[in-house]
């Protein structure tokens, strides 16, 4: 849910970012290249990928 900032929070209602978690995310094991991406810019920063 979005604050009055624009800020919004999974797991809490007090966000200190534009996005923030307060527990884990969990990406599914993947074999594709462009699924499970977490980029960093246009980095990829975390992929959970396994050949």
């Amino acid at each position: 849910m979005p604050d009055g900032s624009g800020n919004v929070g999974i797991g809490t209602t007090d966000p200190l970012q534009q996005l923030a978690l307060s527990k884990s995310i969990r990406l599914e094991e993947t074999t594709a290249s462009d699924i499970g991406v977490v980029y960093k810019g246009s980095n990829r920063f975390i992929h959970d990928f396994r050949a």
